[in-house]
């Protein structure tokens, strides 16, 4: 069963959605926002325990390709795209 679905992704908390899966969501997140010409990303989490591991995880993937203004505080970040040119293209 896939954790992909047509609006959203469902999963087991540590099992279907560990920390490489989560990073991986979010660097490939980060590079399709990047190749569509977008900047900037908001986060945000619900009151469920596991919310600020995963908005780590997943903002520790989208920070491969974009610069995070993290407010996690409130649960909510601000993701900007990359000023440097060493962050990978979707020709890599």
């Amino acid at each position: 069963m896939s954790i992909f679905r047509e609006y959203d992704i469902r999963g087991i908390f540590g099992k279907d959605l560990c920390q490489n899966v989560v990073v991986a969501i979010g660097a490939e997140l980060g590079r399709e926002i990047m190749a569509r010409g977008g900047r900037s990303v908001a986060i945000g989490y619900d009151a469920r325990t596991h919310s600020p591991i995963l908005f780590q995880w997943l903002c520790e993937g989208l920070n491969s390709y974009l610069e995070s203004n993290n407010s996690s505080l409130r649960g909510e970040s601000q993701i900007r795209t990359k000023q440097s040119t060493n962050s990978p293209s979707l020709a890599e």
